[in-house]
Order: C-alpha cells, then structure tokens, then sequence
C-alpha cells in the first residue's frame, strides 16, 4: 500500500521534473487526478481487505494474545458506551481537535517567520511529534508488551491513511470545487519520502526486530529532521497560473 502511494506521488513528480509533459501543467494535473482516484479505490479495497475478506489474518494474533493474557476464558469487557454515545463524542473531539489544528498551525507560519526557520521543517518535524504524542505512546507500549503487529498497524496505519486517502482526497476535493491542485510535492520532498518508504519497507519484510533496528530507524530519522531544518523554502502554496502543489497544505493536513 505504501509502495503504491509513493508511486502515485513520484510520477507526477517525475513528469515535471523531466520536462516531458505532453501538456505543460495539464498533464501534470490529469495525471495526478488520475492517481488520485485509483488511489482512493486502492484504500477502500485495503480496508475491505481488513475488514471483510481477510479479517481473520488481523484477528488471529489479538485473539491469541487476550486469551493468553485472560487466562484462556472469561467474558470480554463490556463498553462503557453505545453505538451512538460513541459518534456523539468523536464528533465533538473531532471539532475540538480541526479547530485547534487550525490554531496552532496558523501560529507556527508566524512562528517560523519570527525565529527564521523553514516552515516544512516544522510542519514535518515538530508538528508530527505534538500532534501525534498519544499514538506515539501507544505504540511504544505495545512494543513493550512484544505486541509488534499491533505497533507497526498503529505506526504504519496513519501513513497509509495520509498517503492513500487524505492526500489523494485534497486533490479530488480541489477538482471538485474548481481548485487545481496536484501531487507533485517536487524534487526534495518527494526523494525524502521515497527514501522513507521504501526503509519502511524492507523493515516490515524482514518481519522481526531488535535494539539495533530501532536505533539506526532513530538515527536516520534525525538525519532526515536535520535535512528539513536545513531545507531552503521554495513554496507554500500555488504559483500564479498554475496548479498548486498538494505538499503546500500538507502541513494543515
């Protein structure tokens, strides 16, 4: 799924920088439009794949595990709430969260004038470990408990989604309302991510982990910060005429 996502990232991408377009800008655009849903078609059939067809390969170590852990019998835990005490109070999180969202990314453009930093530096960088703290968290303490499926679904789960419903959504909802916007997030970016994906890649394939991973994933991960830091702004947003690149709001994202 992230190999997929990065190839619908990278093409455009590879289509602008070599000056190969047979339209300029229009086939940049057709194309990432066109990625953009088979990208989402992609996601859904991910999640169909988890949900309905396969679901049993997801259950089977959980199941496992929480029999273990309850001595092999006994009763689930019963929810504290329903169906719609649930959809109440994530609608009203969710709220709460888009609004100081907006808030503090609104404060970091100001912030990274004022201290002279580049932007997507913090964007990718600082925002990330604020905004995900509690899913940074979770992960680490099932990693704890030898629960590695479960902390690779949540490390690796929100980049899936990101990268195969968020962002291919941004651009379908800019065709939508008239805006154009494409998935060419340019050379720098779209090299960093590249880089990461396929890391991420042969980490998974291996299917085991160890101190020694960990650290040298630790280790590249301030490499890449650093590299953001020292990063020379080129945009943050459409340059006049033409379609404005998705990786200028991916931050807001």
């Amino acid at each position: 799924a992230l190999m997929l996502a990065m190839s619908g990232l990278l093409f455009p991408n590879l289509l602008h920088a070599t000056g190969t377009e047979l339209h300029e800008n229009v086939s940049q655009l057709g194309l990432s439009r066109f990625a953009a849903v088979l990208m989402l078609l992609a996601y859904f059939a991910y999640i169909y794949f988890q949900l309905v067809t396969h679901r049993e390969f997801f259950e089977e170590g959980e199941s496992g595990e929480d029999g273990a852990e309850d001595g092999g019998g006994g009763a689930g835990e019963q929810s504290e709430l329903g169906a719609w005490g649930g959809i109440f109070w994530l609608f009203v999180v969710t709220t709460l969260i888009s609004v100081l969202s907006d808030a503090l990314v609104n404060s970091v453009e100001g912030t990274a004038l004022e201290w002279n930093v580049p932007f997507s530096g913090i964007c990718v960088v600082v925002l990330p470990l604020v905004n995900n703290v509690t899913e940074h968290t979770s992960a680490i303490l099932f990693g704890m408990r030898d629960k590695l499926d479960v902390s690779l679904s949540i490390a690796v789960g929100s980049s899936i989604q990101l990268a195969m419903f968020l962002i291919p959504l941004a651009v379908i909802g800019g065709w939508i309302i008239g805006v154009p916007m494409d998935l060419n997030f340019h050379r720098f970016e779209t090299l960093s991510l590249f880089i990461t994906v396929l890391v991420t890649v042969l980490m998974l394939h291996e299917a085991n982990a160890n101190w020694l991973k960990g650290l040298m994933l630790v280790l590249m991960y301030l490499i890449l910060a650093a590299t953001f830091f020292n990063h020379k702004e080129t945009f943050l947003g459409p340059e006049p005429g033409k379609a404005g690149g998705v990786g200028g709001w991916v931050c807001r994202l």
